[in-house]
């Protein structure tokens, strides 16, 4: 069982998130916890908000969980942000140049995960791959200030961190991920 995706900033800019391996064999009732906080899934440098990128600041991520057999997982997340790369640009352009980066420039993060989780979602239904691919689901972090009171009152400095789940379901099997954000120094 393997993960992987893509990660968004606030201004737009989108990464593969490489895949990585959870385990060789799933059995029914097992559990994989990864050692101290976790495994990194990705991480963004946090930004102060400016005229082009106003508050709320966005970042995205989307997971994508497949049961690697003999395909190219990993090929597929760079195949499919290739697919998807010339849209999230369009996006962006088309955003700055209506004027919105003024208004709601903190948007265009969430604006371009969403497109982009909603295309991945399009285009793994398209694929016949011999990887099962089980599906993709996309998580943003609005931030609405860079101080450190604001940081404490979201939740994002707790130790240990709120964690939230997501469900993988497919290939006749059920697979819960727990996440969580956190801010470090």
């Amino acid at each position: 069982m393997n993960m992987g995706g893509f990660a968004v900033d606030p201004d737009g800019t989108t990464r593969v998130i490489d895949q990585f391996k959870i385990s060789h064999d799933f059995d029914a009732g097992e559990s994989v916890t990864f050692p101290g906080v976790g495994k990194l899934f990705a991480e963004w440098q946090l930004i102060e908000g400016s005229a082009t990128n106003p508050w709320p600041l966005v970042y995205a991520a989307g997971v994508a969980m497949a049961e690697k057999d003999q395909g190219g997982f990993w090929q597929f997340l760079h195949d499919l942000w290739k697919l998807v790369a010339d849209k999230v640009i369009a996006l962006i352009v088309a955003g700055v140049g209506a004027g919105i980066g003024g208004a709601i420039g903190g948007v265009i993060g969430a604006a371009v995960g969403f497109v982009v989780g909603g295309l991945v979602g399009l285009i793994i239904g398209l694929f016949d791959d011999p990887d099962d691919i089980l599906g993709t689901h996309h998580f943003e972090l609005w931030l609405g200030s860079a101080l450190g009171s604001y940081y404490d009152w979201a939740g994002l400095t707790k130790s240990p961190p709120d964690k939230f789940t997501t469900d993988f379901t497919g290939d006749g099997g059920h697979y819960r991920a727990a996440f969580y954000y956190r801010v470090s120094a």
